[in-house]
């Protein structure tokens, strides 16, 4: 699909996308997918400006690692276009990710022992139980991109979900899985590094935890799931840490990031 060189509103705009004919199962549920194709591959690059939708020519850029973008980006801000091709969308939300991460691994350092252990009836129960969790969610499914149908995170037990750490050297202080999601970012950079628009299509095989099924699933979903997994997770998270009574919560919205950038 491509949008008319005419500049006209957003509502006007229809994407059209090719339904999915295969079931997925992700490592927390099962999802039937009845809409939603190869999006990416049916949109030419969109630039946003004033509330209108313009095509653009698909210009290139030297690519940026998510711990270079993790820091404010002035790019982004002070109302310069740039257009944007699929790798950069994703390299993008990879980017609000792993800073809502870092956000809130902080504001959980001002919590209890008690605080970081209570049980809520959300979640993964916990606060920590659901930060392990999302750092194994995330651990797996980049093994799973980097080739290992079958990864376990460290510290987990094969066979339940990711993040339960109920095996050796399972994870007992906040600051040793603040150094494990260090190292995990540092992963994720190179990956990410390396990510083209034909990458995207290919097949990716990951086994689910707790089934042992083995799913193909095209890259550019994976991609996608991770970071709405991570969100999601995260206003789980977050819901808990209110219930806390912390009086500053985490920054964890996109938005977010994009006007702390406007400012640098």
């Amino acid at each position: 699909m491509r949008i008319s060189e005419k500049t006209r509103p957003l509502s006007t705009v229809t994407l059209k996308s090719t339904p999915c004919i295969n079931e997925q199962v992700d490592e927390d549920h099962k999802v039937n997918q009845n809409g939603g194709g190869p999006l990416f591959k049916q949109i030419d690059t969109i630039v946003r400006h004033d509330g209108l939708l313009n095509s653009r020519v698909r210009a290139s850029r030297p690519e940026e690692s998510i711990s270079e973008l993790r820091s404010p980006n002035p790019d982004h801000s002070r109302g310069k276009i740039s257009s944007m091709n699929a790798v950069d969308v994703i390299k993008r939300l990879h980017q609000h990710r792993a800073w809502s991460n870092a956000n809130l691994l902080s504001t959980a350092r001002e919590l209890t022992d008690e605080q970081l252990h209570s049980i809520y009836p959300i979640g993964q129960g916990s606060i920590w139980k659901s930060l392990t969790h999302l750092f194994g969610a995330e651990h797996v499914w980049l093994g799973a991109l980097s080739g290992d149908d079958a990864a376990v995170a460290p510290g987990d037990v094969a066979g339940q979900l990711p993040g339960n750490q109920l095996g050796e050297g399972r994870m007992t202080r906040l600051d040793d899985l603040v150094a494990r999601w260090q190292d995990l970012d540092r992963r994720w950079d190179s990956y990410l590094a390396t990510l083209t628009p034909e990458s995207l299509d290919e097949t990716v095989y990951r086994k689910v935890s707790t089934t042992g099924v083995r799913f193909g699933t095209r890259c550019s979903d994976i991609l996608l799931h991770v970071c709405t997994h991570a969100h999601y997770t995260t206003a789980q998270i977050v819901n808990m840490l209110r219930q806390t009574g912390l009086e500053k919560l985490p920054e964890t919205m996109l938005i977010s990031l994009a006007r702390l950038e406007s400012k640098c």
